[in-house]
């Protein structure tokens, strides 16, 4: 017989002569009626009466039903809001009421919403004036009052308000009686609920499936993580031991964790399902909590899409759906998406508007052009238009004729859907390839919420486009989504839906002692003594207590080997056991806490990759860009360098808020060079007055920003700009001080390039700045924005070779070394010099207290034997993933190439 979730044993009467069942879920109705079907099928049954087993909101709407088709007023002549609906509804009328006052309007009225169903659920007249001793439940009455006019005008109904009339018609005898309805799983009804039964019912029966005797054990563990762990590794010991188990998860705010619920079962059963080449499909676990429709990748793509209508997109959103399988524009490259969502992505900017966007897909699209045709002629031209810009074009002019040329006009969201799908049209969504199981069914829930959106009009009436778009967006997000599958040997659920089903085994997790009792929250609009006196929910101590030892007492006769476990710290709280479980003997779970890789190395062939030495380079042949990075990257980490100058590997930037640090340091490179092409030397910067210094700056700045400008259009406005050039002249009327007090010098070369060749490395250079000193040495500069040190240049390792190795392969005798330091902290030189330069820390060498030669000459040999090492490790292959200390892996971003942190030594 087919393994179930509930035992009918008790109900089998019933099911057979077809009395009325009522479940607290939908899912304990379907588990009934897969056991019973079950057992039919068993008997070698071709066929049988379905069984009358409802879920009690179902059944609810049944009835309602019935009193509309015998023309029950209102039933007959009114329409029941759907959740959404209900919620608009109240976010207006607090609105009117509240005016800005309030600032969470929605919170405020889903709160409402939640007081009037227990107004109604336990039978208490709203107008009691026992109900408004608080400003909040004062403003809740004068809300419902408002609430209850607009719905009786427009002959709206809540589902809830329904239930009331169905009570109503109970007791005018308008429905026919039930010999027997028998209820399963609840532990508490409502008294309306209970009104509506006891009048319809002749008899009701309660009924409860246990386990008679029950193995429960209790368990700590440290964290939350480390009980999905063991629970995981757990449930799969359970079923390798006993391929006929039904395993339970119970898991207290399952919505909540359920991503990561889901990647610590996959990493334990189905580690394969990641890998790119395994297919989608239905994993062996089934869960009770759906998510929001508008997180499944479909639904999100096509919401993400009509975001083209602001003027400004998130650019994480936007590269999220271009490079998704849910669209489809015919002679688009292959590469095109995620190329372009790169180029978005080293933006750098979290926004970015559909103009510029338009702009970038062209670009792109032309130079893919350009590299496949080999008529020059006809890219000069006749240039091809970017199918993934004309689909952008095509947005844009159903916007502007949607919109009929004004930016806030208004319309019904009847009008602004067939806008949308117009849109979704114009991008081949949801894309060309089939669609499996789950997606189908995500693609049909879609279009019913489409025609639900469609009837709003009467709710919202005319809104602007932005408005609609957050509408839509709105109503996706609080459609809770879940797949219809088969079911499998293990269920996850939360705590209310596995309280009544049967299982083999059960793990129950969160059962500390600051979730269970919870802390009340009794409802704000509703006065509190009301809310205990009649015991609603969440309303005091007591309620929640005998609420908790209900769920434990239901959940230790649920399974015949049951364990409850919790997580000993929360954060930085410290947890102990729920003292309802005190009793129950200890286990230890340390077992079950097995790594990933011992449990699953039997399902996935890993394949082994050598990185201690990689293939020599040629270096004639090979184009080898990088300058003295390349060696920097050596002295870091030779894999480091093997990947970011022969793979060419760089993890792709984050977005920021303004400039990213490379622009800024460019910017003021760039100020200074202008700078010190005026002045030259050190006797025009003593001898220009402080206002000509001033406006020589203010110019440079200006300078500077303007080369950024066609780069960061979105970033450098106006104000911004005079934000960034404050702070820029700030910098560098403080660093041009320290320069005045300097021993004289000539600026004999800004931005100087230089090729060399070191251990058969050729290298291309390029210096800030060299200073002529008054003895005819030169000074090399290096200007910083982050602080730094000689040391730098101490160990045997380099951190920053840039400065020594131009000094060993200069022409010309190179007397001292430094590094400038821009930013206030650590403002100043850094360097070391042959012979004392006047220059405050920079350090004669004989005076160095770093692990470096006394002499001069023997440092620069030391340099050059260290350089060249790096770069003959370099040409030959090593590509040893050896950092040289913490600071190397810190700041670095190819952690997921070399796996360092899976490979013992850990550096975090």
């Amino acid at each position: 017989m087919t393994k179930t979730l509930f035992d009918i044993s008790g109900l089998e009467s019933a099911l057979k002569q077809g009395e009325l069942i009522l479940t607290p879920n939908r899912r304990m109705t379907a588990k009934i009626q897969a056991a019973y079907a079950a057992q039919q099928t068993a008997a070698h049954h071709q066929a049988w009466p379905t069984p009358r087993v409802m879920a009690i909101e179902h059944w609810l709407q049944s009835l309602w039903q019935r009193l509309a088709d015998s023309n029950f007023q209102p039933a007959a002549d009114h329409i029941v809001l759907s959740e959404l609906r209900e919620q608009l509804l109240w976010e207006q009328i607090i609105q009117q009421h509240s005016g800005d006052h309030l600032v969470k309007i929605a919170s405020a009225a889903q709160t409402a919403k939640k007081a009037f169903d227990l107004l109604l659920l336990w039978q208490l007249d709203w107008r009691d004036v026992a109900l408004a001793t608080t400003h909040d439940s004062e403003c809740f009455q004068q809300w419902l009052k408002q609430f209850l006019a607009t719905c009786q005008v427009k002959h709206y109904l809540t589902k809830t308000h329904t239930a009331h009339f169905i009570l109503k018609a109970c007791e005018k005898n308008w429905l026919t009686q039930y010999p027997h309805i028998h209820l399963v799983g609840f532990d508490n009804l409502s008294p309306l609920h209970q009104a509506i039964i006891e009048g319809l019912a002749e008899q009701a029966h309660h009924y409860r499936q246990r386990v008679d005797q029950p193995y429960c054990q209790r368990t700590e563990l440290n964290r939350f993580a480390d009980e999905l762990q063991a629970a995981a590794n757990w449930a799969h010991g359970v079923l390798a031991s006993n391929a006929e188990a039904m395993v339970g998860i119970i898991v207290p705010d399952l919505h909540l964790h359920r991503q990561q619920v889901e990647t610590t079962f996959q990493q334990v059963f189905e580690p394969q399902v990641t890998l790119p080449e395994c297919p989608r499909y239905t994993l062996p676990f089934n869960f009770s909590a759906g998510q929001p429709l508008s997180q499944q990748p479909i639904i999100a793509t096509a919401l993400a899409m009509i975001e083209l209508n602001k003027l400004e997109v998130e650019t994480g959103q936007l590269c999220q759906w271009l490079t998704s399988p849910f669209y489809h524009l015919d002679t688009l490259p292959q590469d095109f998406p995620a190329l372009l969502s790169e180029q978005v992505i080293r933006s750098q900017q979290l926004m970015i508007s559909p103009g510029r966007l338009r702009q970038m897909s062209q670009q792109l699209f032309d130079k893919q052009q350009q590299e496949l045709s080999t008529d020059l002629q006809q890219d000069l031209f006749s240039q091809a238009s970017c199918p993934f810009t004309q689909a952008l074009q095509s947005i844009e002019q159903l916007k502007i004729k949607a919109q009929a040329g004004y930016q806030n006009r208004r319309h019904y969201p009847s009008h602004w859907i067939k806008l949308f799908y117009q849109q979704w049209q114009c991008l081949g969504w949801p894309g060309e390839r089939r669609l499996d199981s789950v997606e189908y069914q995500q693609v049909t829930r879609f279009y019913e919420e489409i025609k639900a959106f469609a009837g709003l009009d009467e709710i919202v009436g005319q809104i602007p486009l932005t408005e609609a778009s957050r509408l839509l967006h709105k109503q996706f997000q609080q459609v809770t989504f879940q797949a219809q599958t088969k079911d499998s040997p293990i269920q996850i659920l939360g705590s209310l839906e596995g309280a009544g089903l049967r299982f083999s085994h059960c793990w129950l997790m969160g059962f500390d002692d600051s979730t269970w009792p919870a802390i009340p929250k009794p409802n704000p609009f509703i006065p509190i003594d009301i809310q205990v006196a009649n015991m609603m929910p969440h309303a005091s101590v007591e309620r929640e207590l005998a609420f908790t030892k209900e769920i434990i007492d239901t959940y230790k006769h649920n399974a015949e080997q049951i364990i409850f476990s919790y997580a000993r710290m929360s954060g930085d709280k410290e947890q102990h056991l729920c003292p309802l479980l005190a009793d129950l003997p200890s286990v230890d779970a340390s077992p079950w806490l097995a790594s990933q890789t011992q449990l699953s190395s039997s399902a996935i062939s890993l394949e082994a990759y050598s990185t201690q030495q990689s293939q020599p380079m040629n270096a004639e042949s090979a184009a080898i860009k990088g300058g003295s990075q390349i060696l920097k990257s050596q002295a870091n980490c030779p894999f480091q360098a093997f990947a970011k100058h022969r793979l060419e590997v760089s993890a792709l930037p984050l977005p920021l808020i303004g400039l990213p640090a490379w622009a800024r340091g460019q910017c003021l490179h760039h100020s200074l060079e202008v700078i010190w092409r005026e002045l030259k030397n050190h006797t025009t910067l003593i001898n220009t007055s402080d206002d000509a210094l001033q406006t020589l700056i203010q110019r440079a700045t200006t300078l500077g920003l303007k080369r950024l400008l066609p780069q960061f259009p979105n970033v450098l406005s106006i104000r911004y700009q005079q934000l960034e050039q404050l702070r820029l002249n700030q910098w560098l009327t403080a660093w041009l001080a320290i320069e005045k007090e300097r021993p004289p010098f000539q600026v004999v070369a800004i931005e100087q390039g230089k090729r060399c060749t070191i251990a058969g490395l050729p290298l291309s250079l390029r210096v800030d700045r060299i200073d002529q000193l008054a003895d005819g040495s030169y000074l090399l500069i290096d200007y910083k924005m982050t602080p730094v040190t000689d040391a730098a240049w101490a160990s045997e390792r380099l951190d920053d070779p840039q400065l020594p190795l131009y000094c060993t392969v200069a022409n010309s005798h190179i007397g001292a070394i430094s590094f400038a330091n821009l930013s206030p902290k650590g403002r100043g030189f850094r360097g070391l010099s042959e012979v004392d330069t006047g220059i405050p820390q920079i350090i004669p060498i004989e005076k160095n207290k770093r692990e470096l030669p006394n002499e001069w000459k023997a440092t620069l040999a030391q340099w050059q034997q260290q350089l060249g090492q790096l770069a003959t490790a370099f040409l030959q292959g090593d590509s040893r993933i050896d950092p040289k200390s913490a600071q190397s892996c810190r700041y670095c971003d190819l952690a997921s190439l070399c796996r360092i942190n899976h490979q013992g030594g850990r550096y975090e």
